[in-house]
This record gives C-alpha cells, sequence and structure tokens, in this order.
C-alpha cells in the first residue's frame, strides 16, 4: 500500500469525503481539491471514489467514480486547471455543491 493510500485510510473505513480537509493547489484556476473512495472500493488496487474540486471563484464541485491514479495524476500535473479541463471536467458525472 503506497503512502498517498494510506494518508487516504484506504484499507479500513476511511472518512466520507466531505469530511476530509481540503489540500490547497498550486493553480490559477483551482483552489483546493479533497477525494475519498467509495465504501465498496477500499480495498481495490486502484479505487474509486468521490473528488471534490473547489475554485477560487468558490464554486465546489463533486466528481464521481473518479480513479485514485486520476487523482494522484491531478495532484502531480504541472498545469492542474488544464488537466481538470482535460481529464475530469466531461469524463466523470458531476454535480455542483
Amino acid at each position: 500500500m503506497g503512502l498517498l493510500q494510506k494518508l487516504l485510510g484506504l484499507g479500513k473505513a476511511a472518512a466520507p469525503v466531505a469530511t476530509r480537509p481540503w489540500l490547497g493547489v498550486s493553480s490559477s484556476n483551482l483552489d483546493a481539491v479533497r477525494w475519498g473512495a467509495l465504501p465498496a472500493e477500499r480495498r481495490s488496487a486502484d479505487p474509486v471514489g468521490l473528488l471534490q474540486v473547489r475554485f477560487h471563484s468558490g464554486s465546489v464541485y463533486e466528481y464521481r467514480g473518479v480513479p485514485l491514479s486520476v487523482y494522484q495524476a491531478l495532484l502531480d500535473a504541472p498545469s492542474k486547471g488544464k488537466y481538470h479541463h482535460r481529464a475530469l471536467r466531461l469524463s466523470y458525472p458531476y454535480r455542483r455543491l
């Protein structure tokens, strides 16, 4: 189990995404993100979960079914906004919170 998986509490009863702290990101568009595995997915090698994205405007969007690997790629992307636009925005069901 990797460090990110341990920090996210995978493999045990992890807290829901809404109770997790926001992780600030360096971006001109995105302010912060947080991710939490869906209950049935916590023991999977690449679990899927809910990703919440907070924008500098204050808007918050929640994306459902986002794999941990995609969340990690967002965190590692040189441009978080471009990655969000290319890989998340129209690829996963979402709702504005």
